[in-house]
């Protein structure tokens, strides 16, 4: 009957294998030794148990509940996982030799997609929890269904060798934190702890209430690290990991994805939530030199299919790089272009409004679109079909002149004009007057017609017009 309580006591036998990171974004990539023996450290064991390993009974579709985990490990280990750790956990760091195994439990007070764990030996000396206030989170107008939370317990731990940098992930982590709860006026789970374990490679991977994140070992200095060129790997700003698997916890976790069509939801929102971070920490400049790397590889591979082939993009190539240029960059990029087309006002509203129709639901690009248009007060379907379900790209030439003022023969304008080949898009772009006497000014234009004019009155002698050097719009375009 309806209400009745029951339990299900399975029993597995054997070797249970463990995960690869989800994010190990560079694991096919390869290392090249170019003189000597490359010299590693000894990585630390760990076992990450989590969507990909059918390690506990759940459904073919991920769906969204609360549970209760109790997971026994050997002396000497620790167990981070789904849910907020019960007080009467153990320390994960044990003090000295212990006899025995120990016992960790984790409640999941708020809905899980799925539930995760990472089993290894934690050095002493993590940063505890601290409770961390989330300025702007529990936003009355977000009109959020169920509970809500204005602070998170913060930890972080971390395998010997990422120990001395604890302190500074953790600050880093509540700065994200705390950004992203004022973007969208909650934090999904009261708490979360992030897990810094020894690799070889760089990766990540967060399901809800905790992270992982590689700490790579030193290298030889003759090595070759190739992972460098990888399209998600900006080395120039090394937060920008961290904030991308952060990102996870309100994209891909508290928002979850419909099916492998819909993973841009997931990861092209958490790419640019980070790309909002380096902006917030780092200002305009490094914001415009991470959507460069965005717009260089989006463009790179864009013939390659759809943003909406999700996981497929690259498959038979054997490419993970063209999936992560797209699912990731590409679809940053058109969020950027959305943001641009609407204005931030309708942008973060549709974000906030999205977020809270389909918090602790599985959602679609379909959601996507009635949430923005709802805002915008204007149709974005075309928009949309344009970037996400099909892979042309906008093939734009732009050319200025100017002319005396209609209505005043006395004044200059300058005439800005873009012709559009191909398919139709509406895209907007970047253009950048700079005048004689050094001062610049630039505009947005919507080109969304064959040829696109717009007439600029001039504010002194004219010496040069510049378009996309921001790197915002996802276009080739031929100037002269």
């Amino acid at each position: 009957p309806a209400g009745t309580v029951f339990t299900i006591l399975i029993r597995n036998s054997g070797l249970l294998e463990a995960d690869e990171l989800e994010e190990n974004w560079i694991g096919r990539q390869r290392f090249l030794d170019v003189g000597g023996t490359a010299t590693y450290g000894i990585p630390e064991r760990r076992y990450l148990y989590t969507n990909a390993s059918n390690w506990y009974p759940q459904p073919t579709q991920s769906d969204y509940a609360t549970a209760t985990l109790t997971l026994a490990v050997p002396e000497n280990y620790g167990v981070v996982a789904s849910g907020d750790p019960v007080a009467a956990n153990p320390p994960l760091a044990p003090a000295g030799e212990q006899d025995g195994w120990r016992s960790f439990s984790f409640v999941t007070v708020q809905p899980a997609r799925y539930l995760s764990c990472l089993i290894t030996r934690f050095a002493p000396g993590g940063a505890q929890p601290t409770e961390i206030a989330m300025d702007g989170a529990t936003d009355p107008a977000s009109a959020l269904a169920g509970v809500s939370y204005d602070s998170l317990l913060l930890a972080v731990e971390a395998n010997d060798f990422g120990l001395e940098r604890v302190p500074e992930r953790a600050r880093v982590a509540a700065d994200i934190l705390r950004f992203y709860a004022s973007l969208m006026g909650d934090v999904p789970y009261p708490a979360f702890t992030l897990a810094l374990v020894d690799s070889r490679l760089p990766g990540g991977h967060s399901p809800a209430y905790f992270a992982v994140l590689n700490e790579v070992l030193p290298v030889h200095g003759r090595l070759m690290q190739t992972w460098r060129t990888d399209p998600v790997a900006f080395t120039d700003f090394p937060s920008f990991f961290l904030a991308h698997e952060l990102a996870h916890q309100w994209w891909g976790q508290a928002v979850g994805w419909k099916n492998y069509h819909e993973q841009w939801l997931s990861e092209g929102f958490a790419q640019y939530f980070a790309a909002l971070y380096v902006r917030e920490a780092h200002g305009e400049e490094a914001f415009t030199e991470v959507l460069s790397q965005l717009r260089r590889w989006s463009l790179r591979h864009a013939d390659q299919g759809p943003v909406y082939l999700g996981y497929r993009l690259g498959h038979l190539e054997d490419e993970p790089r063209v999936f992560r240029a797209l699912v990731y960059n590409k679809g940053a990029l058109v969020l950027h272009m959305l943001r641009r087309l609407v204005g931030d006002p309708a942008f973060f509203r549709g974000l906030r409004r999205f977020y809270g129709e389909t918090r602790f639901d599985v959602a679609g690009t379909d959601d996507l679109i009635r949430a923005f248009e709802a805002e915008a007060d204007r149709p974005l379907e075309d928009f949309f079909v344009r970037w996400i379900h099909e892979f042309d790209l906008p093939a734009l030439r732009f050319d200025h002149r100017t002319e005396a003022r209609p209505d005043d023969p006395g004044a200059t304008d300058v005439v800005l004009r873009f012709q559009q080949d191909g398919p139709l898009f509406e895209i907007p772009v970047t253009v950048t007057l700079t005048y004689r006497s050094g001062v610049e000014e630039s505009m947005v234009v919507v080109v969304d017609e064959r040829t696109t004019e717009l007439r600029v009155p001039l504010q002194g002698a004219l010496r040069d017009v510049a378009v996309n050097e921001d790197n915002a719009a996802l276009a080739e375009i031929s100037s002269r």
